[in-house]
C-alpha cells in the first residue's frame, strides 16, 4: 500500500480519527486474546500449534519521523500469536504500539504496526532455536497536530526462543521494518529498527537440550552428538565396528629337502643328489640301467645296452677288443684279431 499524505483531519476534542491506531491495537491484542483461549482450553483441534506471547522493547525512530536531535529509542509494547506449521515452519501475526514526542511541529505521535509473516526456525529441536522471519504489515501514524500517515511496510528480522518450562518460553528478536511507498513522511520511506523481547504461552514441551527425544531430567548424557542413535538412558549406542578383513598369508612352503621338487612326505629317496634327475617318486633315473645316474652329466653313455659293463662315466668297456662289450662278452679274453661271434668267443 502507498504511503500518502490523507487530507488534514482533526485530532483534537475526542474526534475518533485520533485514536483510531489505539483502536486497532486492542482489536489485535483482542484477536491474540482469542487465540491463547484456543490454546487453554481442552480439547481444540489446534491446541498443540497455536503460541501467544506478549512482548515489549524499544524502536529506533526514523529522524524523517521524530526530527532532528531527537531522543533515538522509543519505547514499545505488542502482542503475538503463531500456529506452527512443522518444527522448522510457523505462520505469525502481531501488533506494535508506540508513542512519543517528536521534536517537529506535528507535536506527539501514535504509531500502530500490523504484520504477518512466516517464521523459519534453524534448530528446532535443540534449545535456544534460532530463526530468521519475513513478513508484509501495515503501519498507521497519527500526530497531534499533523495529518496522519499509513503505508504497507516489509520487515525481517532474526532472534532466539528460549524455552522456560511447562508452555512457557522467551522469544528476543531484532528486527527492521521499511515502507513500501513511494513518496514517505517528508518525503522519505521511512526505516526503523526494533528490538523486541516477551513472554509466550505455547505447546507443552520438555526440555531436550540435544534433540535426542528423551528430556534433561531424564537424560544421563544430555549433549549426544546430533543424530545419533541412544538408549533408554540418552546416551550414545556404539556403532559396530567392521572387522577388518585378515591379510592373506601365503601358503606355507612344502619342505623339500633334496631340492627335487618332491616335498619330502611323498620323496620315497628324500637324499638325492641336487641336480640328479628324478622319477615320480622322487627316485634317481636311470633309464640305461647301468648304474649311473642321469643328470649332471653323470652318464655321458646314457643308451648303454643293458648288461653291459660300464665305467665311472657310465660308458661301456671291450677289454679284449673283439668288439663285444664286457658284460656281454662270454670270451673276455680272446686274442686279438681272432675272429669272434655275437658272444665274443672265436669262431671256425
Amino acid at each position: 500500500m502507498s504511503l500518502r499524505i490523507s487530507d488534514r483531519i482533526s485530532t483534537t476534542g475526542g474526534s475518533f480519527a485520533g485514536y483510531r491506531p489505539q483502536l486497532r491495537f486492542f482489536v489485535a491484542v483482542s484477536f491474540l486474546l482469542l487465540a491463547q483461549f484456543s490454546i487453554i482450553v481442552p480439547g481444540a483441534a489446534a491446541a498443540e500449534r497455536w503460541e501467544l506471547g506478549f512482548e515489549g522493547g524499544f524502536v529506533a525512530v526514523d529522524e524523517d519521523l521524530s526530527g532532528p536531535d531527537h531522543r533515538a529509542l522509543e519505547p514499545a509494547i505488542g502482542g503475538r500469536a503463531s500456529y506452527a506449521l512443522s518444527k522448522r515452519w510457523a505462520l505469525f501475526g502481531d501488533g506494535l504500539y508506540s508513542a512519543f514526542a517528536t521534536n517537529t511541529s506535528r507535536q506527539d505521535a501514535r504509531v500502530v504496526s500490523l504484520r504477518g509473516g512466516i517464521d523459519l526456525y534453524f534448530t528446532p529441536d535443540r534449545d535456544p532455536r534460532w530463526f530468521i522471519d519475513v513478513a508484509v504489515g501495515y503501519m498507521d501514524i497519527v500526530f497531534d497536530n499533523a495529518s496522519d500517515f499509513y503505508s504497507g511496510f516489509a520487515s525481517g528480522g532474526f532472534g532466539q526462543h528460549v524455552w522456560l518450562s511447562g508452555r512457557k518460553s522467551i522469544r528476543w528478536e531484532l528486527r527492521v521494518d521499511h515502507t513500501l511507498a513511494k513518496d514517505g513522511l517528508t518525503g522519505e520511506d521511512i526505516t526503523q529498527a526494533q528490538f523486541l523481547i516477551g513472554l509466550n504461552w505455547g505447546p507443552h514441551r520438555r526440555r531436550d537440550s540435544d534433540g535426542d527425544g528423551l528430556p534433561d531430567r531424564r537424560d544421563r548424557c544430555p549433549s549426544s552428538p546430533a543424530g545419533r542413535a541412544v538408549d533408554e538412558y540418552g546416551c550414545s549406542i556404539p556403532q559396530p565396528q567392521t572387522a577388518p578383513a585378515p591379510p592373506v598369508m601365503p601358503p606355507a612352503p612344502v619342505p623339500d629337502s633334496d631340492a627335487d621338487g618332491m616335498d619330502d612326505e611323498t620323496d620315497r629317496c628324500p637324499d638325492t643328489l641336487t641336480g640328479i634327475e628324478v622319477d615320480e617318486h622322487g627316485c634317481p633315473l636311470d633309464r640305461d640301467a647301468d648304474g649311473v645316474y642321469d643328470g649332471l652329466g653323470m652318464d655321458k653313455c646314457p643308451d648303454t645296452p643293458q648288461g653291459a659293463t660300464v665305467n665311472l662315466h657310465g660308458c661301456p668297456r671291450d677289454s679284449d677288443g673283439d668288439g663285444v662289450l664286457d658284460g656281454l662278452d662270454r670270451c673276455p679274453d680272446t686274442v686279438a684279431g681272432d675272429r669272434v661271434g655275437s658272444d665274443g668267443c672265436p669262431s671256425e
